[in-house]
């Protein structure tokens, strides 16, 4: 399965809103502490430690604005509509010692601009 990544960050500050919109990626978001509350294509729920939020392309997202720092970390990518993954929106159990390393590699090939170098990350995707 190929991906092509898009962007990878990591936060751990209060949630800032995120608005409705059709996302044109999938995003993976997995929660070290705090919460995330979300509404994806009208389902809501709330990402607590150690779970993950997954939003496919085509899904509308909308996040709730937090009142208390959250640490987490996301991967933006796109992948072609034959390679979709099957994934709920809310994921429990999700946060393993192998995401986590898996994870710290990819930020290693981004610096601090956000900017990637596009062939390493498609070489470890």
């Amino acid at each position: 399965m190929r991906f092509m990544l898009l962007r990878a960050l990591e936060k751990n500050a209060v949630p800032i809103l995120l608005n409705d919109r059709r996302m044109n990626f999938n995003d993976l978001t997995f929660v070290r502490s705090g919460e995330l509350s979300y509404i994806i294509n009208e389902k809501n729920f709330t990402v607590k430690a150690g779970e993950a939020m997954y939003c496919p392309a085509g899904a509308r997202r909308y996040r709730f604005k937090g009142t208390e720092n959250a640490d987490y970390f996301a991967v933006n990518f796109k992948c072609a509509p034959e390679e979709k993954l099957d994934l709920p929106f809310h994921i429990k159990d999700a946060l393993t010692p192998e995401i986590e390393e898996y994870f710290k590699n990819i930020m290693k090939l981004v610096d601090r601009t956000g900017e990637y170098d596009k062939f390493k990350c498609d070489a470890y995707t």
